[in-house]
């Protein structure tokens, strides 16, 4: 029988806070994940205030095989512009499938063999494939556009697409099993973002897993970040066994686990890998987390008129311009935002694309209704533009972890982006091969 891998691009998480939470809340398939036979470290040599040590940066890396001194990719969306192969681009020109399930800064690229590929809500510009795919994408994507300000009826056409790709019987009978646990979380915190964002990555696993039954690919990534996203939100003070968010996540997460390990089985192997940890900053000095309302009335506003924008994850996105002139206006002013003597934005240009600027919001403390911003042209109060989303409750540390089910691993640890290489071994090819 041909080999197969699952690669669970598990990411971001704290492994010594998923063994609390496993034996805490008794959680048995993440105890199982967690207890692989192979486990090793990875590292890179990324820093936190390099730019690098993001995960849309580490994913390429480990996509790519190259370190982010070699990719250079730096921001969400920016992988077009990604000259490096990708692993299901060199799997494919060695002959073996592939199937890519919402893989992050990612692309499908070249590899006419990949039977299926979900990209991330955030790169706008990569379609899914089959294109029956983006009835699925749509709503997220739309999310991540809209988060504060969606348009119900938009909304709700979105919805429905994603409903009727959803209506296959494994996903409905997962869904009924655990829509109660689901709305009770939902009445009890409003909808908020954990509550939706755990049911959604649990449903979508449900999913993936019916297109890789139905295709069997050799090679298979699956890329989740429930737990990315609950631990930077909500690992407060709080006692792990009364924090209820990270509860539920957790729960939400041995649930995505179970029903992979069962659908499985022994037809594949599995490696999980996270890119890179987090640690905890509760002692460390308040660290807002802000998000424009709307960055078309917020640009308007100062005085920018950009011809479009692309947000990406949370606090940052894309501007494009009609020409330079208007391009260079805007650096202008954009460069002149502040609060107080503190810079607002942190911004880039892109050489190879002139009429192109990436902003993201710098200003990290607290703020109050007094707080304004500034610029050349005027001021505004912060709070009627921009949205306080949470005190961050963990960062980035550049050490991973990855686990497997078979002897695939290396002896010692080895740089994230090894994982790239490990995969391509799994299959018994080396790197001149895959180049």
């Amino acid at each position: 029988m041909p080999k197969q891998l699952i690669f669970v691009a598990l990411n971001e998480f704290n492994v010594q806070l998923l063994n609390e939470a496993a034996d805490l809340f008794a959680l048995p398939h993440l105890k199982q994940a967690l207890t692989l036979l192979h486990q090793r470290k990875t590292v890179t040599s990324d820093v936190y205030d390099s730019g690098y040590l993001e995960p849309w940066v580490q994913w390429v890396s480990i996509h790519t095989g190259t370190p982010s001194t070699e990719h250079k990719i730096k921001h969400l969306g920016d992988v077009k512009s990604n000259t490096k192969e990708q692993l299901w681009e060199q799997l494919n020109r060695n002959g073996i499938s592939s199937g890519i399930w919402g893989a992050m800064n990612a692309t499908r690229g070249s590899a006419d063999h990949c039977s299926f590929f979900l990209p991330d809500p955030w790169t706008f510009d990569e379609k899914a494939f089959p294109r029956e795919i983006n009835a699925f994408l749509g709503l997220p994507r739309y999310m991540a556009r809209n988060y504060l300000n969606p348009k119900i009826h938009v909304l709700f056409g979105l919805l429905l697409k994603f409903a009727v790709f959803m209506c296959r019987p494994r996903a409905v009978i997962a869904f009924i099993k655990a829509l109660p646990y689901f709305l009770w979380y939902a009445v009890k915190y409003k909808a908020a973002n954990f509550v939706t964002y755990s049911f959604a990555e649990y449903l979508s696993t449900i999913r993936f897993l019916d297109y890789w039954k139905r295709d069997k690919p050799s090679f298979s990534l699956v890329f989740l970040n429930l737990v990315a996203h609950a631990q930077h939100y909500y690992w407060t003070d709080v006692p792990l066994a009364q924090n209820d968010k990270l509860k539920y996540t957790f729960t939400f997460l041995d649930k995505i686990l179970g029903v992979l390990f069962a659908t499985v089985g022994k037809d594949a192997d599995i490696l999980i890998a996270n890119g890179l940890t987090q640690i905890n900053t509760n002692s460390e000095a308040p660290w807002i987390m802000y998000r424009q309302n709307d960055h078309l009335s917020f640009l308007n506003k100062i005085g920018i008129v950009p011809l479009r924008v692309e947000a990406c994850m949370t606090h940052d996105a894309h501007l494009f311009f009609r020409d330079q002139a208007d391009r260079d206006k805007a650096l202008a002013i954009l460069q002149s935002v502040k609060v107080g003597p503190k810079k607002f934005f942190y911004l880039e240009e892109y050489p190879a694309e002139p009429l192109k600027l990436f902003y993201m919001l710098e200003f990290t403390d607290p703020s109050d209704a007094l707080t304004e911003i500034t610029w050349a042209g005027g001021s505004i109060k912060m709070l009627d533009w921009f949205t306080p989303i949470i005190r961050r409750t963990a960062k980035h540390l550049g050490t991973g972890i990855a686990l497997s089910t078979s002897d695939m691993l290396p002896d010692l640890p080895f740089p994230n982006h090894g994982i790239h290489d490990v995969i391509l071994r799994f299959f018994g090819i080396s790197r001149s091969e895959a180049s």
